[in-house]
């Protein structure tokens, strides 16, 4: 566990040691956020840099056609952060054929088991193929779009490791990694609060893959928890997207460009930029809706119960604030 904490310090250590010295050089790399962040102006999106060597650091913790893939997708962010490919449909189209290889090169299935709406379908390899990538690009979009107030994010991966580490050491599995991504995430607030660093798009979009994958390697390893304990983990980031996608086709505008009435947004705002105030009570809520996830984990009744009351929820706290 020491080892854990020290290499995540040194990482960030070093990090606001070359920040401090080379910051004006640095920012020029980035030019000012293209989408509606509400950050200062000077954050600066190394969250996903920051990542890297962090693997790099814990390398034996990590399979190599995880670790090619993490850095394809931060290249993929790093670009877009960097304005070097700033079409959004160019960067989805890059996306799916990195997550597509990926899903060949490591041979990940989701199991059809526990999963009886669907359970035949996803028997065949073709329909088992295209909903696994819709389930991780679902995740990662997600993840970057709720990536838009400080630690909004980074709550959520917070506590979503907390949950994971509960169910691995009840059932005997290492979750070392876990830890890794537990310390990150204690340090990774203090400098997301004070406006010094952001997860930025390649941060966000490596925190997405770790969160899908996560949660598909659990739930296919444990067959007796409920697949839909899986959407209840990852529900917020997905609904996010898919409210979103629709909210846009609705009223005919391009579903893969950003704009500002995603949930956190219009909440910051009603909260007079309260980035912490913001985060805090939408993550509350996520972690209540987890919590009792957890402690049914197991029951699919009361999960799609759960599932459902999200969505409502989600739905009349968004109109709500929409007024």
């Amino acid at each position: 566990m020491l080892y854990y904490i020290f290499s995540n310090f040194i990482i960030f250590f070093i990090a606001f040691f070359v920040l401090k010295k080379n910051k004006l050089k640095i920012i020029k790399l980035f030019s000012a956020p293209k989408e509606e962040h509400n950050y200062n102006k000077d954050i600066l999106p190394l969250g996903g840099i920051i990542l890297i060597f962090i693997f790099l650091l814990n390398i034996v913790s990590f399979s190599s056609e995880i670790l090619i893939c993490l850095f394809l997708i931060f290249i993929l962010g790093f670009f877009s952060d960097t304005k070097i490919v700033n079409n959004p449909s160019v960067r989805f189209i890059l996306m799916i054929l990195v997550i597509i290889s990926f899903i060949f090169y490591s041979g990940l299935t989701i199991s059809p088991k526990n999963f009886p709406v669907i359970g035949k379908l996803m028997e065949n390899k073709l329909f088992n193929l295209f909903f696994l990538l819709i389930c991780i690009l679902l995740v990662i979009n997600g993840s970057n779009f709720i990536d838009g107030v400080n630690n909004n994010l980074n709550f959520y991966f917070f506590y979503f490791n907390i949950i994971i580490m509960f169910i691995k050491y009840t059932y005997q599995i290492d979750y070392d990694y876990n830890l890794i991504f537990f310390f990150f995430s204690i340090i990774f607030f203090y400098f997301n609060h004070k406006n010094v660093l952001m997860f930025g798009d390649s941060g966000s979009y490596i925190v997405g893959f770790i969160i899908a994958i996560e949660i598909i390697y659990l739930t296919n390893e444990l067959q007796d928890i409920s697949k839909y304990f899986a959407i209840i983990m990852v529900i917020y980031p997905c609904y996010e997207v898919l409210f979103s996608v629709i909210r846009k086709i609705i009223i005919k505008i391009n579903p893969l460009y950003p704009d500002k009435k995603h949930l956190h947004l219009i909440l910051i705002r009603k909260n007079n930029y309260n980035h912490f105030r913001t985060s805090f009570v939408i993550n509350l809520f996520n972690f209540i809706i987890f919590l009792l996830g957890l402690y049914f984990y197991k029951d699919d009744i009361v999960l799609i119960f759960l599932i459902l009351t999200y969505i409502i929820s989600y739905n009349i706290y968004h109109q709500f604030l929409s007024r």
